[in-house]
């Protein structure tokens, strides 16, 4: 058991105070859903993706990858732009996107 006043206990305080608690624990949460992981996941392999080209990868509805990326964008994971009539997205450069990029490169 672990002594709550001991050097080893302040040092899991300290190391959790510097972690980004919240941030990972949002990263995981983004990760949790299928459909986000599948964009996420084609975003690292492909540097800039459309809304037609996710719902052709994943035969998914518009309406449905548009939701899915207006949850990753709203939490800063993607960023978008306008080319033409195509909205693209690619995986934000944020230490959020970051930890997510690393969690999908990593084999289980």
């Amino acid at each position: 058991m672990l002594d709550l006043h001991s050097r080893e206990a302040e040092r899991i305080r300290s190391t959790l105070a510097k972690d980004h608690v919240d941030d990972k624990a949002r990263a995981f949460d983004l990760l949790s859903d299928p459909s986000r992981y599948r964009i996420l996941r084609a975003l690292s392999l492909h540097p800039e993706l459309c809304v037609s080209d996710l719902t052709e990868l994943f035969d998914m509805t518009m309406p449905a990858v548009s939701h899915h990326l207006r949850l990753l964008k709203d939490a800063k994971a993607v960023t978008c732009w306008r080319h033409g009539q195509m909205i693209c997205y690619s995986l934000e450069k944020t230490p959020l996107a970051n930890f997510i990029r690393q969690a999908l490169d990593k084999p289980l």
